[in-house]
């Protein structure tokens, strides 16, 4: 059953909206604006980039090209955002700091970590994950413990949402929440530190073998995030291998 109704949005916009987050967070780093093109330019699907909340909220889902911070919307945008969801829009974000938009991420609280080292994915909570199969997949690595600190990432208390992944405590790595007609899936890490830092060789030797061994970390990421859109935005073209 889908959770946005298409006819909300002009069929000239069925494409998804990278929100460039810069001049909203000031001094983010540019490797997470190029985190979110990076996603979309390997999930393959129609995408725009902008750097205008207005215009973002003219396309059925939303991508965030940073992490939410506490001052990064005014009152405003954050009205402007949340009548979005509510109204059928699709927003995919991680790493959220901004408590004013937990109950739309269906949340209660967040903190913060770096010595969390997997995340384990329910899959059998959500047709996203209909790709992840392998044990490799179903568990995926974000750091080493003999290696030391991982990066940081945020784990969540929940709301409304309900959890699609956890880490090895036990506590919420990935959220999904329905909200009036919309939907909002909210990542614990970073998207820059779960997918660009690894295709830059960055990562902070999450790797499960040493070489000639199967890690799929960054593609599973990478299949979520299509499944959603796909789910959202049926019949969408998206490029072949």
């Amino acid at each position: 059953m889908l959770n946005i109704p298409l006819l909300s949005f002009s069929q000239n916009s069925r494409k998804v909206a990278v929100l460039d987050m810069t001049a909203y967070s000031a001094g983010t780093s540019p490797s997470r604006r190029l985190s979110a093109i990076q996603i979309m330019r390997n999930v393959g699907v129609p995408y725009i980039i902008t750097t205008d909340l207005s215009e973002a909220v003219q396309h059925p889902i939303i991508i965030t090209g940073s992490r939410i911070e506490e001052l990064s919307f005014n009152a405003s945008e954050r009205s402007q955002l949340i009548a979005y969801v509510q109204n059928g829009g699709v927003l995919i974000t991680s790493n959220l700091r901004d408590t004013n938009l937990f109950a739309l991420c269906g949340v209660t609280s967040r903190a913060s970590s770096n010595t969390l080292y997997e995340i384990n994915f329910n899959t059998n909570a959500a047709p996203i994950f209909d790709l992840i199969d392998d044990p490799l997949e179903t568990t995926v690595s974000i750091g080493n413990p003999s290696n030391g600190n991982s990066f940081h990432t945020q784990y969540y208390g929940l709301g409304t949402g309900i959890s699609l992944a956890y880490y090895e405590d036990n506590s919420t790595a990935f959220v999904k929440n329905t909200e009036g007609q919309g939907t909002v899936y909210l990542f614990g890490p970073d998207f820059r530190d779960i997918t660009y830092r690894n295709l830059l060789n960055l990562d902070v030797q999450a790797q499960r073998s040493y070489s000639n061994g199967f890690e799929p970390t960054t593609d599973v990421f990478f299949f979520i995030i299509r499944n959603i859109i796909r789910q959202h935005l049926p019949h969408t073209v998206s490029k072949y291998t």
